[in-house]
Parts: C-alpha cells; structure tokens; sequence
C-alpha cells in the first residue's frame, strides 16, 4: 500500500491483524493483533466469522490512550476481523483513524460494518 507522507505521518501507530504478513514495511511501527497464542499480559476480542468465531490478542501496553491507529488487514470480507481491531484499540483509549486492506469483497458488505471509518482498498 502507498501513502503519502502527510498521511502517514498523522498516525502514531500502524496495527494489523496479521502483523506477520507486513513485515515488509518496516521501520514502520506495527504492533500485532493476532489469534495466534501470545506471551505475556494481554487484552482479547472476539469476533464472529463466517463459520465460527475467533478473537484477537494484543500485547497489555502496546498501544497508549490518545494514540492514533491505521488498522491494516489483507482482507475485508465481512468485516468481523477489522471490526474486532477496532474494538480493542478503542477499548484502550486509541482513535482508529482509518482501515486498509490488500483486497475487498464488496459483495460480503465488510465495509458496512465499519461506520465512519475510512477504509483504503487496493483491489476490489
């Protein structure tokens, strides 16, 4: 994903769902939010999927109240995953500034589910 500096730069932290898939975009700060078991104090959502539910983990302290987030995923298909990210970060006194993911699935109405957030798309 291209942004423009000035975009970036409002932004005090970048999270993803899956932080493994963007380690490519270091050194840009991205903390993760995953389903997979993690160490440590932690805070949870869970979220419905499709055929299921899961949740979310993030680190207790990975993120400050008052900091600003863009939410990033590889994919919005009914939106529960960056629903749930959303959640948690406001849950700690984060303002979720924007989503963005690699590929929507317009025909799921993902983007629906998230309100007055902007979400940026690469293919859709």
């Amino acid at each position: 994903m291209v942004y423009d500096t000035a975009t970036v730069a409002k932004k005090s932290k970048y999270a993803s769902a899956q932080a493994h898939k963007f380690q490519d975009i270091n050194p840009v700060k991205i903390f993760i939010l995953s389903s997979l078991v993690q160490l440590g104090a932690v805070i949870s959502q869970e979220y419905s999927l499709e055929y299921g539910t899961d949740k979310i983990e993030m680190h207790v302290g990975a993120v400050q109240e008052g900091e600003r987030a863009l939410v990033i995923d590889d994919l919005i298909a009914t939106g529960g995953t960056l629903c749930a990210a959303i959640s948690l970060l406001e849950r700690v006194g984060v303002k979720v500034v924007e989503c963005a993911c690699v590929i929507e699935l317009p025909d799921l109405k993902g983007r629906d589910r998230l309100g007055d957030k902007p979400l940026f798309v690469l293919v859709s």
